[in-house]
C-alpha cells in the first residue's frame, strides 16, 4: 500500500484545485500498472516454461515480481500518464 501513499500523495495540495484529479489519476495509474505487470510476467514466464517442459505453470512469485516492476515502472510518471 505504500505506493498509494506515496504516488497520490505526491500531490499534497489536493485543497487547491485540480490536485484532488491528479490524485485520483495517480491512484488509477498506478492501479492499471500494477495489474498490466503482474499479468504479463506471468504470462510471459507461463509461456517460457510451456516452451521449455511443455507443461502450463503458474508462477505466483513471477506475478508478485511483475506486479513490483509495473509499480516502479510508473512512479515517475503516474500523474502524467493517462490510461487509454
Amino acid at each position: 500500500f505504500g505506493w498509494y501513499g506515496f504516488n497520490p500523495g505526491s500531490a499534497l495540495k489536493i485543497s487547491s484545485n485540480g490536485y484532488a484529479n491528479i490524485a485520483a489519476l495517480c491512484c488509477v495509474t498506478t492501479t492499471i500498472s500494477a495489474a498490466c505487470g503482474c499479468i504479463t510476467a506471468c504470462f510471459t514466464d507461463m509461456l517460457v516454461n510451456r516452451l521449455k517442459t511443455t507443461k502450463v505453470e503458474y508462477d505466483v512469485s513471477m506475478a508478485v515480481n511483475g506486479a513490483l516492476s509495473g509499480l516502479v515502472a510508473i512512479t515517475a510518471g503516474c500523474s502524467v500518464v493517462t490510461p487509454g
